[in-house]
């Protein structure tokens, strides 16, 4: 059974994560917090524990989804460009705890999607609800 989660929101990762250079072109000066594409839909983000800093070229890009084969293919960049995020908040020292917390539950599920071509109805609507663990 698929735990049901609440979603990270702060602020304060928000700004830190605008505050990088784009972690998929390096470009600096125009980064927003992007949110990752996997369990988010029907007007809701996905957990501020992934987000990426991404520029607006990129970030249009990743979200216009054009440049992928199939949602795998994006949420396997999704992985790649959240892994950048977490080193480059970390070797900053700005990764919070609590964003931590929310990035181990949230994480894996990201993780399980973007490498298995195979879905259930029952994982993909629990993987649609999971989120992160409110502070």
């Amino acid at each position: 059974k698929i735990e049901k989660l609440n979603y990270l929101r702060s602020p304060r990762h928000r700004r830190f994560v605008a505050s990088l250079p784009c972690v998929n072109c390096g470009r600096e000066g125009h980064t927003q917090a992007a949110h990752s594409n996997f369990g988010k839909g029907m007007g809701m983000k996905s957990c501020d524990s992934q987000l990426m800093a991404l520029c607006v070229g990129c970030h249009r890009e990743h979200d216009q989804g054009g440049i992928y084969a199939n949602k795998f293919e994006r949420w396997q960049k999704e992985v790649v460009l959240l892994q950048k995020n977490k080193s480059a908040l970390q070797n900053l020292g700005l990764w919070m705890a609590l964003v931590n917390e929310a990035y181990k539950k949230s994480f894996p599920r990201l993780m399980k999607a973007a490498f298995s071509n195979v879905e259930s109805a029952t994982e993909t609507a629990g993987m649609k609800k999971a989120a992160c663990k409110a502070a």
